[in-house]
């Protein structure tokens, strides 16, 4: 009777949270159906890929993304916009569980029955909606980043440097993945990353042209970067600083001090870089290896310029590493910051900034500037939480961890 009792109770939980995930993968569906008119990002490509179809100038004002973008979206401008959309988003569907298998799988994660209401949770999780609403590219960079990161484990360094180079030729911040690679002297994976960076970058160019692709390098990106800087869902480091000490279009600051910001900025930077340097170094054990290659892609996040939340995605990877160390080696300090680090996470930014700002202007009398400025950096406090954590979880700064 209680054998009969637990396997009943065992296909009840199967049933639930199976009914929880294909509810939400259909919830996924409809948010596609809903945004299909206004996706904002996935215009800017489809515009651009159209205007380079007939020979025109692809940055008018519109498009701010890298001209290989463009390039690739050039079949796509065969189908209607809300078509191609469409299909845009049920291949970003299916790239999502692929990252969380191909990441689960490589770091040996235990596959049990609490997988299947985790995996509907995470359907929702408001990163990944972002990149559906938006049609943006951040899964494909995660996927390239996560597939390269496995064919490394396996020493397959030609094809992981491959999809370095590509995944850096569409958005410069996974380069900081070349530093991994020059730490753990994978030279040949490093070539290749160059190699194909330098392949792909010369066929956007002999694609759009010259003039597209200088307007894009000397006009178009230091521009954006200007005016996005201390946008309020901007999560980078530099965001932070300059929200807090630097008078800008958004936001009143704590204080307007630029040389402050400038000193903060590069203090930072350095602590990130020096860590990086020193916490790379003669790494092991494969664990220990996850962990540094972990390390670079919240990094990363935190070094480029502007980092949206539908980038979170390539969280994936720490996120499982993290998991699996708290499996392995637990510990109360771990326990917490992981939790904390969830919770922000959790939190959908585009919603908790709209929030924030309309309480601002309803209390703007009673309530400082600055205090906005701090609830907006709560999903790049998160980084940093990651950071600090899987910096704890390496040799370096952690000399007495458990070998595996």
């Amino acid at each position: 009777m209680g054998e009969g009792m637990k396997n009943a109770k065992k296909i009840i939980f199967i049933f639930l949270a199976s009914v929880l995930f294909i509810s939400c993968v259909f919830l996924q569906v409809l948010y596609l159906h809903k945004y299909c008119l206004e996706n904002e990002d996935f215009y800017q490509d489809y515009y651009a890929a159209k205007l380079l179809k007939n020979d025109k100038i692809i940055y008018d004002g519109i498009n701010h993304h890298v001209p290989l973008i463009a390039v690739i979206f050039l079949p796509l401008t065969l189908l209607e916009k809300e078509e191609a959309f469409f299909l845009w988003g049920i291949f970003s569907i299916v790239l999502y569980y692929f990252c969380i298998w191909i990441v689960a799988r490589k770091i040996r994660l235990r596959l049990r029955l609490w997988w299947i209401p985790v995996l509907g949770l995470m359907s929702v999780w408001f990163p990944f909606l972002s990149h559906l609403a938006l049609g943006q590219w951040s899964l494909v960079i995660a996927a390239s980043i996560f597939v390269g990161w496995a064919l490394l484990k396996n020493d397959y360094n030609r094809f992981a440097g491959s999809l370095f180079g590509f995944a850096t030729a569409l958005k410069l911040f996974p380069g900081l993945i070349g530093l991994y690679l020059l730490m753990q002297r994978r030279w040949r994976a490093l070539i290749y990353m160059l190699i194909i960076f330098f392949v792909f970058t010369t066929i956007s160019y002999l694609v759009v042209g010259s003039e597209n692709f200088w307007a894009f390098v000397f006009d178009d990106m230091p521009k954006n970067k200007d005016r996005f800087i201390a946008y309020f869902i901007n999560h980078s480091m530099w965001a932070m600083v300059q929200r807090l000490f630097v008078n800008n279009i958004w936001l009143v600051p704590l204080i307007h001090a630029p040389e402050i910001a400038k000193i903060f900025s590069i203090f930072l930077s350095i602590f990130i870089i020096f860590s990086l340097i020193l916490g790379l170094s003669k790494l092991e054990e494969d664990n220990e290896r996850d962990i540094g290659f972990s390390v670079i892609c919240v990094s990363m996040l935190l070094l480029c310029p502007l980092t949206w939340g539908h980038s979170f995605v390539i969280l994936i990877l720490p996120i499982g590493v993290l998991l699996k160390e708290i499996w392995n080696n637990p510990t109360p300090g771990l326990k917490i910051g992981f939790t904390i680090a969830l919770i922000l996470l959790a939190i959908p930014d585009i919603p908790w900034a709209r929030f924030l700002i309309n309480l601002f202007i309803e209390n703007q009398y009673v309530m400082p500037s600055w205090l906005l400025a701090i609830g907006l950096m709560l999903p790049a406090i998160s980084l940093w939480v990651l950071l600090i954590m899987l910096l704890s979880r390496l040799p370096k700064f952690s000399p007495i961890r458990i070998k595996k």
